[in-house]
């Protein structure tokens, strides 16, 4: 365990933009995560029965408060889908100096990348980054 590490070094160029996500996602689950245990602590010294005859009072509050704890939370995770989306499309794009290959050879056992499948026969057009693969004998 000489060498461990809990964040590996960066092997792509894509690396930073994922990685920038991770820490997002980390920061925003560490502050919620002690928002709710602090708030959890607060509130069960706070309001403890004193005695057994002790009941709360009910309140009825406007629905302002469940309106927020429902939205933010809603928005957070929209920003985080929306900032995930991204970097897969960015990532399943193929660049722009990519290089088209065009192959008629049969793999024997099948590429879902180019949908070349064995004694297909026919000519597919590869346009996906793994196109090479479906060229390997």
């Amino acid at each position: 365990m000489g060498n461990f590490q809990l964040f590996p070094e960066q092997a792509s160029t894509l690396a930073p933009e994922v990685d920038h996500l991770l820490y997002f996602m980390l920061a925003v689950t560490v502050f919620f995560t002690l928002l709710i245990f602090g708030a959890i602590f607060y509130f069960a010294i706070r309001y403890r029965r004193r005695s057994e005859n002790e009941l709360p009072h009910v309140q009825h509050t406007g629905y302002t408060l469940e309106i927020l704890w429902s939205v933010i939370p809603f928005g957070i995770t929209m920003v985080m889908f929306t900032w995930g989306a991204s970097i897969f499309f960015t990532a399943s794009r193929p660049p722009n100096d990519a290089i088209q290959i065009r192959s008629t050879r049969s793999v024997s056992n099948g590429c879902g990348s180019c949908n070349i499948w064995k004694g297909s026969g026919r000519s597919t057009n590869c346009t996906s980054r793994w196109a090479a693969l479906c060229a390997l004998p």
